[in-house]
C-alpha cells in the first residue's frame, strides 16, 4: 500500500469511523510494516490485498471498525502431526469454553503450504529450462571438440611421433574443453547470481513474501560451477577418445578427403540440384562431415523443440486461466457479517456505486462428511459454494 499510494511515516490518512460523522477522522501513520505470512483457506472472507492493508492496535482498530470480538484465530503447534491430532479437541474447546462458534477450520502443513508448492512449481520450470540449456550446450561442445580434433589429426600424429602417448593427447584436448568451461562458467555464474536475485525479487509476490536486496545462494553457486565445468568435459570425452586413436601413418597421409568422396548418394543428389556452383560446393562441404551435420541438426531441433514446448505450455496455461476468470467474471466480493435481503442490498450497492454491471449472490459453507478425508486440506470437511 505504501508503494501504491506513495505513503510514508508522518503522513495522515482520513478514515471513516463507524458511527461517526461523514467527514471522517485524520490518523497519522506511525510506522511501516510488512507481513509476509498468509494462510490459504479456500473459504471464508477473502484475504485483504497487501496494497489495501492498514495495521493498527486492537484498541484503535475496534474504535475505527466498531467490532467487539475477533474473526480469526491462528494457532501454531510444535509440529504438524500434533496439530492434526489435537485439532478436533481445539475446535471443541473453542465452541464449548468461549463465546465463539467455529464456522470453518483449516489445517496447513507449513512444510507443504500452498505458497511453497507454488514456488516449487516455478523452480521446477526454471530447472527444466536450465537442464535443457545444458543438454543443448553439451551437443554444441561435442560438435566443437569434434571439429577441433578432426582438423588437428596431423598435429596429433606429429605429437605421437615425438613420443607423446594417446593419454597425453587425450589430456590436452580434454583440457581445451575444460578451458571452454572455465571461460563460460566465470561470467555465467556471476551474471546468473545477479539476475537470479533480480528474478527472485520479481517473483516474491507469488509467495506472499518479500526479497530485499541482493542475495547469493551458496548451493546455487556450487551447482553452477560444477555444471559449468562438467558439461563441457563430459560430452567431449567420446570425440576426444575417438580422435586421439589415430595412428602416425594415418595422420601423416590424411589429406582431409576420403577416397569415396563425392561418390555417395547424397553427393550425387547435390550435384543434380539446379543450383549455382558456389551453392553446390557449400552443400558438398557440409555433407562431407555427416556426423557433424547430424549432430548440429539434433542440437537445433532439440533447442527449437524445447523453446516451442515451453512457449506452448505457458500459452496454454495462460489461456486456461483467462477462460476460468472470464467465466467467473467478477471484480469485487462483498461478504456481509449478518444476513441481508438480496434486493435491498443490491439496490443499495447499485445506487451508491457507479459502474456496476451485474450483482450475483452466492453462499459458501463447510460441511463434514463421515468417513471423508480431504487430500488437499487434511480435514474431514468439504467446502460447498452455491450461486
Amino acid at each position: 500500500m505504501v508503494d501504491k499510494h506513495g505513503l510514508s511515516v508522518g503522513d495522515q490518512i482520513v478514515l471513516a469511523i463507524l458511527g461517526g460523522g461523514p467527514e471522517g477522522e485524520a490518523w497519522t501513520i506511525s510506522g511501516i510494516v510488512f507481513t509476509p505470512y498468509s494462510s490459504f483457506s479456500g473459504a471464508g472472507p477473502p484475504a485483504v490485498p497487501s496494497d489495501a492493508s492498514i495495521f493498527a492496535t486492537f484498541e484503535d482498530a475496534r474504535a475505527i471498525g466498531g467490532f467487539v470480538g475477533f474473526s480469526n484465530f491462528y494457532v501454531r503447534y510444535t509440529d504438524f502431526p500434533t496439530a492434526k491430532e489435537q485439532a478436533d479437541a481445539f475446535y471443541a474447546s473453542i465452541a464449548q469454553e468461549t463465546p465463539y462458534v467455529p464456522v470453518f477450520n483449516y489445517i496447513d502443513d507449513p512444510a507443504e503450504s500452498f505458497f511453497i508448492s507454488q514456488v516449487a512449481a516455478i523452480t521446477d520450470i526454471m530447472s527444466a529450462l536450465g537442464i535443457i540449456a545444458m543438454v543443448v550446450s553439451g551437443f554444441l561442445v561435442v560438435n566443437i571438440i569434434n571439429s577441433i580434433v578432426g582438423e588437428q589429426r596431423r598435429q596429433i600424429g606429429v605429437m605421437k611421433s615425438l613420443g607423446a602417448t594417446r593419454w597425453d593427447n587425450f589430456i590436452i584436448y580434454i583440457g581445451i574443453a575444460l578451458a571452454y568451461g572455465v571461460i563460460g562458467t566465470i561470467p555465467g555464474v556471476v551474471l546468473g547470481a545477479y539476475f537470479g536475485s533480480m528474478m527472485a525479487q520479481g517473483l516474491d509476490h507469488t509467495a506472499s513474501t518479500f526479497v530485499d536486496g541482493f542475495s547469493v545462494s551458496n548451493s546455487g553457486i556450487i551447482v553452477g560451477v560444477v555444471m559449468g565445468l562438467a558439461v563441457p568435459v563430459a560430452p567431449a570425452i567420446v570425440p576426444v577418445f575417438l580422435g586421439t586413436r589415430v595412428t602416425i601413418l594415418e595422420a601423416m597421409t590424411d589429406v582431409g578427403i576420403s577416397a569415396n568422396f563425392h561418390r555417395g548418394l547424397i553427393a550425387r543428389a547435390i550435384n543434380a540440384l539446379p543450383l549455382p556452383t558456389n551453392t553446390k560446393q557449400a552443400f558438398s562441404h557440409v555433407s562431407r562431415k555427416k556426423g557433424r551435420l547430424v549432430l548440429t541438426w539434433l542440437t537445433l531441433t532439440l533447442a527449437f523443440g524445447a523453446f516451442m514446448g515451453i512457449f506452448g505450455l505457458f500459452a496454454s496455461t495462460n489461456k486456461e486461466f483467462s477462460n476460468i476468470f472470464d467465466a467467473v467474471g467478477f471484480d469485487a466480493v462483498v461478504v456481509p457479517d449478518e444476513r441481508q435481503d438480496l434486493d435491498t442490498l443490491s439496490a443499495l450497492i447499485s445506487d451508491g456505486v457507479d459502474g456496476i454491471e451485474t450483482i450475483h449472490p452466492g453462499v459458501g459453507l463447510s460441511v463434514e462428511l463421515q468417513g471423508y478425508v480431504s487430500t488437499q486440506f487434511d480435514t474431514g470437511q468439504l467446502n460447498m459454494k452455491g450461486v
